[in-house]
């Protein structure tokens, strides 16, 4: 088990500190006092304060006002704690183009930290300016780019368990806690990768992650109070209460230890304070089924951000509407669902809109009220008809949904049930006696459905089951579903149907360590939903198994050339990505009409590992073949291997 080193230096509270010595010392002081005046701005959600501080420190002039002896430059530590406070500013506000001018503060501050003399601190700012900016590469679905980053920062973080961890006197109770979480953040990232990007990180990083090492140094951290504990703290409750149901792992052991930080929380901001940890107050209420103080703790979190942070104010909303479909109170879901999306409607914001309106007319046709649910659903179709390409998977899924009820196919009671296994995980709110209750009104609203309806029906009634604890029930429903998958063509692509079955089934297998079984259920899944997938991928890993995610290896010979190519029927865009394992590759794309024209794409010559993965997307006119060459002609003795994700 991981021990982090415990300098007497560290148990030690800032008010114990010895007099500053000299006008380095006495400098250090000022500006640590100002950032812990900034973070706690942060956590309180007065953003603006918090940016002003953070500005104030970076906006330093060396020319007229120099470093003294042995004083270290922190205006990039100043920047970097910026471009978090404008992450979280910008996200909440909605204002425009809030992820790009981050991602342009982040680079920023690493340029600044560059300035600074060699120093654990330095290293320090550099890697996390790496991390983060990884992270929001990641929210503007640049993945494979922003896993890169991420990996990126490895270089400078990589001794501080050497270093920094053993650091002491003023500089090191800062240096340490940043340490701390730094590599705890890092490794717990490492740990929850797919296993193609896993087999990334161990090739730069020597290791795969270490989630316990991960949760212990986030602890740890937050234990001796350091500048960084407030960061600690909310990340190892946020992955107690939020990120192990994502990951469909049990959480109970886990609550125990979220209210400790919970309640610390409230000592540090003062109780009548909401603050970024009453979000997760809530959701621990609704985890134990306490779903009116989990409604009491959104409301008064959404008093507090009023129309200035919108973001916020739609996730409040957003988070009242699930918290009453969990008490099965569809009907006052409803109101929460549209008050969300009209926050961004009021911004002239179309992404999440019609996921929102789809939401709120399958909720209103659960409840029974026809014309609510034709209101929302008519803003599903007509942001369907806007001018924009890029739409999430969520709307996506909102306009299959409405493609499916002008067919008459649709089955709201089960469509809406179906969302709140997967899509926003309400199930983990639910008492044992709700769950059966959604599982019996999902069997009735789909006698005489169609067979691809029975599918999902099966699978949703045999989760609840799982959730509520009657794991026998369950296992008897899915395998009554599983029986239906050599005569049953689902008709349309259900995020659970048999794919969800195979999860149940797995799941169960697993708690009775029956690990044959698992497996076998795993590996019938055929990664039709990426949260189904995911899961599988985690549960495989505590097995001590792998499983096979959204890219695939594909091994290029020494001298040799390999063809990939993606069929197209129709004019749709074709997206593609691949990361090398080692070394280089020269890569092209060709378009190949049905007459056999050849139009060049794309083209790269002796592609390096070391710049990273590859992405790209070709609008196909109408049916072909787009090709995928990967051409390893020049080397004739080493072959080369990547990993590839087309769509």
């Amino acid at each position: 088990a991981f021990q982090p080193p415990l300098a007497a230096a560290m148990a030690q509270n800032v008010q114990d500190l010895p007099p500053a010595a000299n006008e380095a010392e006495r400098r250090w002081d000022k500006s640590m006092e100002e950032m812990r005046v900034g973070i706690k701005s942060i956590f309180t959600l007065d953003l603006e304060e918090s940016a002003a501080v953070f500005e104030k420190g970076m906006a330093r002039d060396l020319d007229t006002d120099p470093l003294v002896d042995e004083e270290y430059d922190l205006r990039g530590s100043f920047g970097l704690m910026n471009s978090l406070a404008a992450l979280l500013h910008g996200l909440a506000s909605l204002a425009d183009d809030q992820l790009r001018e981050c991602q342009d503060r982040v680079w920023r501050a690493e340029g600044m930290a560059q300035l600074d003399k060699e120093w654990d601190g330095k290293n320090i700012v550099r890697g996390v300016c790496f991390l983060m900016g990884g992270v929001v590469q990641c929210m503007q679905h640049s993945f494979a780019k922003g896993v890169w980053n991420i990996l990126r920062c490895w270089p400078f973080i990589s001794g501080l368990d050497k270093t920094a961890l053993h650091a002491t006197g003023r500089e090191g109770m800062v240096v340490r806690s940043a340490a701390l979480m730094t590599l705890g953040v890092f490794n717990l990232i490492i740990s929850i990768l797919p296993p193609t990007m896993l087999r990334a990180a161990t090739f730069m990083t020597g290791y795969d992650g270490d989630r316990a090492k991960a949760l212990q140094m986030l602890e740890q951290c937050w234990h001796e109070g350091g500048m960084l504990s407030c960061f600690a703290a909310i990340v190892r409750a946020g992955f107690a209460i939020d990120t192990k149901t994502f990951l469909g792992e049990n959480q109970e052991e886990e609550r125990e230890f979220a209210h400790k930080i919970v309640n610390w929380s409230k000592e540090i901001f003062s109780q009548d304070t909401p603050s970024l940890f009453t979000g997760l107050e809530a959701d621990l209420h609704a985890c134990e089924h306490r779903l009116e103080e989990a409604k009491e703790c959104m409301i008064r979190l959404q008093v507090t951000v009023g129309t200035k942070l919108k973001a916020l104010n739609l996730v409040t909303h957003y988070k009242l509407a699930t918290y009453n479909l969990a008490g099965l109170s569809f009907a006052e879901s409803v109101g929460f669902f549209e008050s969300a999306y009209k926050v961004h409607m009021q911004v002239e914001r179309r992404a999440m809109v019609p996921f929102m309106a789809c939401y709120a007319g399958l909720a209103a046709a659960a409840a029974g009220d026809a014309e609510r649910s034709e209101a929302n659903f008519k803003i599903v179709q007509e942001y369907k008809e806007k001018p924009k390409k890029n739409w999430g998977r969520q709307d996506q899924y909102a306009f299959a949904v409405l493609a499916s009820r002008q067919e008459g196919t649709l089955c709201p009671m089960l469509e809406l049930a179906e969302c709140m296994c997967l899509r926003s995980r309400v199930v983990n709110f639910m008492t044992p006696e709700q769950l059966k209750d959604l599982a019996g009104r999902v069997a009735e609203a789909t006698i005489g459905g169609s067979p691809s309806q029975q599918v999902a029906a099966y699978y949703v009634r045999a989760e609840c089951y799982e959730y509520a604890g009657d794991r026998d029930t369950a296992m008897q429903i899915a395998t009554e579903g599983l029986a239906l998958e050599s005569t049953v063509t689902c008709d349309r692509a259900w995020e659970g149907g048999f794919d969800g079955l195979h999860w149940v089934a797995a799941k169960i297998h697993a708690c009775r360590t029956e690990i044959p079984q698992a497996t076998a259920h795993l590996d019938k899944i055929t990664r039709g939903s990426i949260v189904l997938s995911f899961r599988a991928t985690q549960l495989k890993k505590h097995m001590g198994a792998q499983f096979e995610d959204l890219y695939r290896a594909v091994a290029v010979g020494a001298g040799a050339t390999v063809i990939e190519d993606i069929p197209v029927k129709e004019a749709r865009t074709v997206e593609w990505d691949f990361m090398l394992e080692g070394y280089s590759v020269d890569f092209r794309v060709v378009w190949v009409k049905e007459s056999g024209e050849e139009t060049e794409v794309e083209a790269m010559s002796r592609r390096e590992f070391e710049n990273g993965p590859v992405a790209g997307s070709y609008d196909a006119p109408g049916p072909g073949t787009l090709r995928l060459i990967f051409d390893n002609s020049f080397s004739y003795f080493r072959g080369k291997s990547l990993n590839l994700r087309t769509e």
